[in-house]
């Protein structure tokens, strides 16, 4: 009888390469930050995503993460606010996963505040 070793999870990470690709946002309309391809569910399947954001000072900042191929929303967060350095954010639970290939695109938008900068570095995928 022998051992079987176990699964590691697979992570995609799609780096941002400056560290601080920013958008200007000014109103509580999300706005188009950045597109990626998913290779769909019949290939693999994603159970979490996370992004390295930061805002500007007092900025509330919301985030949401679509599939522009199906039109649905996967995942949301409504508002992350004063997070001046760079915080780990899980996007919770994913829906609306398709089983083919798709375009994910991240968007953020104003939650709280007079508006002002979303960065990132980074966005986490994992499976």
């Amino acid at each position: 009888m022998g051992l079987t070793q176990p699964q590691k999870p697979i992570r995609d990470v799609l780096e941002l390469r400056d560290g601080d690709a920013h958008i200007d946002i000014t109103n509580d309309a999300y706005k188009t930050f950045v597109c990626f391809s998913f290779r769909g569910t019949d290939i693999i399947s994603p159970v979490d995503v996370m992004i390295l954001m930061w805002a500007d000072e007092g900025k509330g900042i919301g985030c949401k993460l679509i599939d522009i191929t199906n039109d649905t929303t996967i995942a949301e967060v409504a508002d992350q606010t004063g997070n001046t350095t760079v915080t780990l954010v899980d996007l919770g639970t994913l829906s609306n996963l398709s089983a083919g290939a798709a375009i994910w695109e991240f968007q953020f938008k104003k939650s709280s505040g007079v508006g002002g900068t979303a960065y990132t570095a980074g966005i986490v995928v994992d499976y």
